[in-house]
């Protein structure tokens, strides 16, 4: 809900600043795999697979954070009672014969988009079980990208990570499945961070996973706190390759900290679909109508189940560890 006393230029800066980010980081990534040559151990069929998912990973997160927005500006232009177009349904009251002008630059100086989008997330607990495994999921992603981009030598891979850190994570993360499908194979690099930096950030994103169902109206700065303890491993990468552990330790350190955060949520899932009423069997129903029940709430839920589809299929199609039908040489077989 609006605050008729709030207003913020650097708030809506920011909002607007984000959309920009997304879209450029986007362009870049896009150029990166458009611009790499496939190796021989990529498919056709890999990068088809992987472009597809891409897509409808882009589709499905546009539509729900449309709805996102369309719900924030109907709730504010009902609070200060300001008219909305006639046919307030999607984009098409923005373009066509039927667009009406909104007042967008008000709304994002006087909404609390951030604000109501985080305690959405966090309204019950069969909709945080939805945002709590896609965010596991972001971190065990980013891990991925960090480690295998980096020693790939995948170029600009800081875009991919930035638009992993704004944006749900199943995007970014098909985006590089097709970059690593067009870089080298070799493993040689060494893993940016230490065993202390991955497991400061592991433990601290944890932390910020069990607080942010009791944050409140704070949800929105254990957000940023996490965003930013998911960065630390890639950001300190140049200081800590000058006195490189062994790798064994940082593999082992990122390992135990990815099962740890997954651990957690995967008890704190079991918990909110199998509720102590006289049976163990999952209420799947409760869950499933969490999924729906906010459009933030889908953004991620469905982001989750994406992403986990697409991790799936890398584990088989990876050109380094893979066994699936996707690979050359089996093709022709």
């Amino acid at each position: 809900m609006a605050d008729d006393s709030y207003s913020s230029v650097l708030g809506a800066s920011v909002f607007w600043s984000y959309i920009v980010a997304a879209l450029a980081f986007t362009a870049i990534c896009i150029n990166v795999i458009r611009t790499t040559t496939p190796t021989n151990l990529s498919s056709p069929r890999a990068r088809l697979l992987f472009s597809i998912l891409a897509t409808f990973s882009f589709c499905t997160l546009s539509y729900h954070m449309l709805n996102v927005l369309i719900l924030s500006y109907r709730t504010w232009s009902q609070s200060r009672s300001i008219p909305l177009p006639d046919y307030f349904i999607g984009p098409g009251c923005l373009i066509g014969n039927g667009r009406q002008p909104l007042s967008l630059w008000e709304w994002s100086k006087t909404s609390t988009l951030f604000q109501e989008f985080g305690i959405a997330l966090t309204l019950g607990s069969d909709r945080w079980v939805w945002a709590n495994a896609s965010l596991a999921m972001t971190f065990t992603r980013v891990a991925f990208m960090c480690t295998r981009g980096w020693q790939a030598k995948v170029p600009h891979l800081w875009a991919f990570i930035g638009l992993a850190e704004i944006l749900p994570i199943s995007f970014a993360q098909n985006l590089m499945y097709l970059a690593l499908l067009g870089t080298s194979t070799k493993q040689d690099r060494a893993i940016p961070g230490t065993p202390t930096i991955w497991l400061f950030s592991g433990l601290g994103y944890l932390a910020c996973l069990l607080f942010a169902p009791s944050a409140g109206q704070q949800i929105i700065y254990v957000i940023l706190i996490a965003r930013i303890l998911l960065a630390i491993p890639f950001l300190t990468r140049t200081a800590s390759n000058a006195r490189q552990p062994k790798q064994s330790k940082i593999r082992g350190a990122i390992s135990a900290i990815n099962a740890l955060v997954i651990l957690v949520v995967a008890v704190q899932a079991l918990l909110v679909v199998s509720p102590f009423s006289g049976h163990f069997l999952p209420d799947i129903d409760n869950a499933l109508r969490g999924l729906d029940s906010h459009p933030a709430v889908s953004a991620l839920g469905y982001d989750f189940l994406i992403g986990s589809l697409s991790s799936a299929c890398w584990t088989l199609a990876d050109p380094v560890t893979g066994t699936l039908l996707l690979k050359p040489d089996k093709i022709k077989n």
